[in-house]
């Protein structure tokens, strides 16, 4: 699976950019939706939304295993 970071994405408002992520197979059960925005949810740390781009395309609930898993050294 190639991932590749296409730059920033602004939300409808205009003010918040996000990250883009394209990956270029798709994900797993996806393989058409191949843009994501990763948003981070402020009220959780090391939580975040992905979600594709375009209208109607899913979107997942990442969490960073480092916040959930003590043992884990970067």
């Amino acid at each position: 699976m190639v991932v590749m970071f296409e730059g920033t994405n602004r939300s409808a408002t205009g003010k918040r950019s996000m990250p883009l992520i394209r990956f270029e197979s798709g994900i797993p059960g996806f393989p058409e939706v191949r843009r994501f925005a990763l948003h981070p949810i402020p009220e959780r740390e090391g939580w975040f939304r992905l979600f594709g781009v375009e209208e109607g395309d899913p979107a997942f609930l990442v969490v960073d295993p480092f916040f959930t898993c003590a043992p884990l050294q970067s």
